[in-house]
């Protein structure tokens, strides 16, 4: 049985327990609508799988005008643009334009060692590619939303957008490489790039459009 002292110094010493447990900071957590990447590659790569994505369309997204369709000049709601015309749709999927149709998507592609193309993903225009992560590209608009969305499309032309925003800071790609002679020649509007993926690891040669300004 304790004494009337000890009673006092055990109530004493948890007291100084609980008053260090309340002074102690809480854990910081992460900014719901913006997280900034610092430090690694490998901290890029955990925090981007982490961030499932969510299907919450429609989305409205820009793709381009073919100004030399005979229907131009029916549009009534393009939208100015350094290189051309640009019409904003509420998609829930990249669109299937018709070839040679009034509208059509920019594209990004994987092609292999010896310049021969893997697969495409058809996008909207004036996308920044920032990571890859099996068949899904992550992208933002060079001009976002309100929002500053960010959304996974797979080849299929699905879209989902990524719940919490990512800044890549200056880590979103790797080294610039060499296009294939398909592309034309340098400078031509298309970039390629080696990019490797979230999942396996593994490097992949992507051609990407350059933003037109």
């Amino acid at each position: 049985m304790l004494g009337k002292f000890d009673r006092v110094a055990a109530l004493t010493a948890l007291a100084i327990i609980a008053g260090c447990a309340a002074a102690a900071p809480d854990a910081p957590v992460p900014d719901a609508a913006e997280l900034t990447l610092q430090g690694n590659r490998n901290s890029v790569e955990a925090s981007v799988r982490a961030a499932n994505a969510v299907e919450d369309g429609p989305y409205i997204l820009p793709f381009w005008v073919n100004i030399d369709h005979p229907d131009v000049a029916t549009l009534v709601d393009a939208d100015a643009h350094p290189c051309g015309g640009v019409v904003r749709h509420q998609v829930t999927a990249i669109p299937e334009f018709p070839e040679g149709g009034l509208f059509f998507a920019s594209t990004a592609g994987e092609y292999n060692t010896v310049g021969n193309p893997v697969r495409e993903w058809k996008l909207p225009v004036d996308y920044l590619l920032l990571a890859l992560d099996g068949d899904r590209v992550l992208i933002e608009l060079a001009v976002p939303d309100e929002r500053r969305s960010q959304y996974w499309i797979d080849p299929a032309g699905r879209i989902s957008r990524a719940p919490v925003r990512i800044d890549f800071g200056q880590e979103i790609y790797e080294d610039i490489v060499e296009c294939p002679a398909r592309f034309g020649p340098a400078g031509a509007g298309v970039t390629c790039r080696e990019m490797t993926d979230l999942g396996t690891g593994e490097p992949h040669r992507l051609s990407i459009e350059d933003v037109c300004t």
